[in-house]
């Protein structure tokens, strides 16, 4: 093979790893993305669990005084 030859083969060779490592870059920044994504989701779904705990407190506490409403009235 002549010098040629080898100069185009090297130059695919750059051309193949510019284009493998555009795509190493572009991979490694969705995985970022998607990382920051299920942050954010993590966080909005333990702020909604927080408030249906409190939800969920309250209802309970309306519950009680109802119940005790009822047994002072004979209602039940």
């Amino acid at each position: 093979m002549n010098t040629l030859s080898f100069n185009s083969m090297n130059a695919r060779f750059n051309a193949s790893d510019a284009r493998f490592s555009s795509q190493d870059a572009r991979f490694n920044s969705l995985e970022t993305r998607i990382g920051s994504l299920e942050t954010r989701l993590d966080a909005r779904f333990n702020n909604l669990e927080v408030k249906f705990d409190t939800l969920i407190g309250k209802v309970i506490e309306i519950d009680n005084r109802v119940t005790r409403i009822e047994a002072k009235l004979d209602i039940r």
